[in-house]
């Protein structure tokens, strides 16, 4: 018998596998497809391959005549996916080599949860192999959501295919050719991403999503801001619209006053949303687990509501990013092993990649609002920044915001529209677990010139 069985080797199923093994848990992890989940194959790291690529043209474009020369720089998509496919080859190796090394089981295979024979004893199946433990995690994660309410999607989509007509994040990935005309239903973190990289590759990219801004889910004047610097690069948004039809040669939408119109396409993108990989592992045999098709239902413990059943990453529909599920891993270890462990989903950092960036972590002002909090806004534009100044010769507008308690000016919030966003929200994260007042701040040297230096000046000024 296993004292921990992870169903699923993504980020939160292989980072928590380690930390139980070195804690001297007899652990079994299952996965039949590759180390690293979504996050590591189709996911954070190869979309990040690409913007490196596309970005660096970006800056190199930009610095033309004033101090670099050159001309018809453009992006080989052939050669990017070859490079991409080696490094993420590389890194689930070594993710499997570390699951190894803890000294962890490791199953290569699809496991099914079994009916259950003993109370409290969980059975999972796995290449005819019968594993049993007392602490199962589930840890499945999630595949792109593919609308079948779309006329015309389940003709021609074909899962798994680079030259289905309608693809999703999974397929473009691996896409060798630029489509000419690119249009992507979602204006979310993924649409945005691809959407970007793309256009710099050399597509004319049209995004079209049911909401009235991009990214919903981030601060209100960084979404503002961020879809005005969209449209000057050249995405064409068509929001508040819905996508009714697609057809071989084109994607059909309705907008909210009712009109019908029509966009050409050689390939649609579907980004609009990601649903938990539930089906197939045997939910069913464990009698009167709370599930449904977005999610199985835990507490910030990670707990299920029945005890000795644990559900993180995407599959419990909570925040689907890698990060998140290493930290909801560590959690679940934490109390397995007798701790008092939970997680505060506000704290959870992320990140928009492109240019500029977008990162935020705390609450934002809409939540602040929703939470009732009196509250203060501290914002200063990037530009106060002399290296962020000298590094980008063209500036979007960039700003930090910070959100403050008004009662002890303690640090809430931090929403970061700029360049470097992804790193610098690694200090604002620290400042917000530590609880870091204004005054506390005073206190912090920061070195010059950084980039990240500029959270200081923010924060006391």
């Amino acid at each position: 018998m296993y004292d921990i069985i992870f169903l699923g080797a993504g980020p939160g199923g292989y980072h928590a596998s380690e930390l139980a093994a070195s804690q001297g848990k007899k652990v079994a992890v299952i996965e039949g497809n590759k180390f690293g989940g979504v996050c590591l194959n189709v996911g954070c790291i190869p979309t990040k391959t690409f913007l490196h690529f596309s970005n660096s043209l970006e800056v190199w474009n930009e610095s033309i005549g004033i101090g670099i020369k050159g001309e018809n720089f453009s992006i080989d998509q052939e050669e990017i996916v070859d490079y991409k496919d080696d490094k993420v080859k590389f890194l689930v190796k070594g993710t499997e080599m570390g699951v190894k090394k803890s000294g962890a089981h490791i199953f290569k295979g699809w496991g099914e949860i079994l009916p259950s024979e003993k109370e409290g004893e969980f059975r999972v199946k796995v290449n005819d192999e019968i594993l049993t433990t007392n602490n199962l995690v589930i840890a499945t994660g999630s595949s792109p959501f593919v609308p079948n309410f779309i006329k015309g999607v389940d003709k021609y989509y074909e899962k798994g295919s680079v030259d289905s007509k309608i693809i999703t994040s999974n397929e473009i990935l691996s896409l060798k050719k630029v489509p000419k005309e690119l249009v992507i239903v979602g204006a979310g973190v993924i649409g945005l991403e691809l959407g970007l990289h793309f256009l710099r590759s050399g597509s004319n990219v049209t995004m079209i999503d049911i909401s009235d801004r991009v990214a919903p889910v981030i601060d209100a004047t960084i979404a503002k801001s961020f879809h005005d610097t969209l449209i000057s690069q050249g995405i064409k948004f068509k929001l508040n619209t819905k996508v009714t039809e697609i057809t071989d040669e084109e994607v059909i939408f309705e907008n909210a006053d009712g009109e019908v119109s029509s966009i050409k396409y050689d390939k649609t993108l579907l980004a609009i949303g990601r649903r938990p990989n539930l089906k197939g592992i045997g939910l069913e045999n464990l009698e009167s687990l709370e599930y449904d098709q977005n999610k199985i239902v835990t507490n910030n413990k990670l707990e299920t509501n029945i005890p000795g059943v644990f559900a993180i990453g995407d599959v419990n529909g909570k925040v689907m990013l890698a990060h998140t599920a290493y930290k909801e891993g560590e959690v679940v270890v934490s109390n397995i092993l007798g701790k008092d462990a939970s997680i505060n989903y506000d704290l959870v950092p992320w990140v928009i990649y492109g240019m500029p960036e977008i990162a935020e972590v705390g609450i934002n002002e809409e939540r602040a609002k929703e939470l009732g909090i009196d509250y203060k806004i501290k914002q200063m534009p990037m530009l106060y920044s002399g290296r962020f100044v000298i590094q980008n010769p063209k500036y979007r507008n960039e700003f930090i915001k910070v959100i403050l308690d008004k009662k002890d000016e303690k640090i809430l919030g931090i929403q970061i529209y700029s360049e470097y966003a992804s790193e610098i929200i690694g200090i604002a994260t620290v400042l917000i677990h530590a609880e870091y007042t204004v005054d506390k701040v005073r206190d912090i040297i920061f070195a010059h010139p950084t980039i990240h230096e500029i959270l200081k000046d923010v924060i006391i000024h």
